[in-house]
């Protein structure tokens, strides 16, 4: 990683004892452990030399034994570890809700045989009106596009019956998320359920041969569990791998 957060209060209160040449080591060698995330190396020479400062080697091995653990894949700092973890868990959310949400499709061009008034008329519409929960929920559409960018993508089980029980549940689902800013992500639309459908299709959790634990190795994700609210807002943050 080529950026990382750097806290002055608290660096202050660990690196104030330090001379002017162990201060600038500490920040090389910090510098150099999120780029490369982490010390591979075990030769306190070698990443003296590395750091650019082979001349004050001394100085590093202090900075080094201080603030760093050495182990034998390398030296190791656990407050480092975390930041970085969580900056490819960060990164991992983002390219998930871009890859959700994509760009949004250009609206078809009108034929020109329409009458103009009725485009000047959707236009008086007030705009919190595309946010309204939508009755007309288009079940056949849903399930044709589950069954073919889902289940038959991920090895799992299509659905054979659009019950008035999954129906109910589904219309909680189309409803989830309504009134999002980004409307590529808004739920009660076709085009978001198609690049849902598709995106979870791709993710190693939802895949059916995807191995368990010994509790739960027979346990597929299903129709049902796809579309709860709580499975679209994990898979829009990137907890599913």
């Amino acid at each position: 990683m080529y950026y990382y957060q750097f806290n002055i209060g608290d660096y202050a209160s660990h690196a104030n004892n330090l001379s002017l040449l162990e201060d600038l080591a500490y920040r090389r060698l910090l510098d150099a452990y999120y780029r490369d995330e982490g010390l591979e190396e075990t030769c306190e020479q070698e990443i003296a030399r590395d750091i650019g400062m082979k001349d004050y080697q001394d100085e590093v091995s202090y900075v080094l034994k201080k603030f760093f653990k050495k182990t034998k894949k390398g030296y190791k700092q656990e407050k480092a570890d975390r930041e970085i973890k969580a900056y490819h868990a960060k990164a991992d959310a983002a390219r998930a809700n871009g890859k959700l949400g994509g760009r949004p499709k250009k609206t078809q061009e009108k034929p020109s045989g329409l009458a103009d008034k009725t485009q000047s008329k959707a236009n008086q519409e007030p705009r919190t009106n595309n946010h309204k929960p939508v009755t007309n929920i288009p079940y056949t559409s849903i399930e044709e596009a589950y069954n073919e960018l889902f289940a038959d993508k991920s090895g799992n089980s299509r659905i054979a019956k659009f019950t008035e029980k999954r129906k109910k549940l589904f219309k909680s689902a189309w409803n989830f998320d309504i009134d999002n800013e980004k409307e590529n992500l808004r739920t009660n639309n076709i085009e978001y359920w198609k690049r849902y459908f598709s995106y979870c299709s791709e993710v190693k959790f939802f895949q059916a041969d995807c191995k368990r634990s010994q509790d739960h190795e027979n346990w597929k994700p299903d129709f049902d569990f796809i579309i709860k609210p709580d499975t679209q807002l994990k898979a829009r943050e990137g907890k599913y791998q």
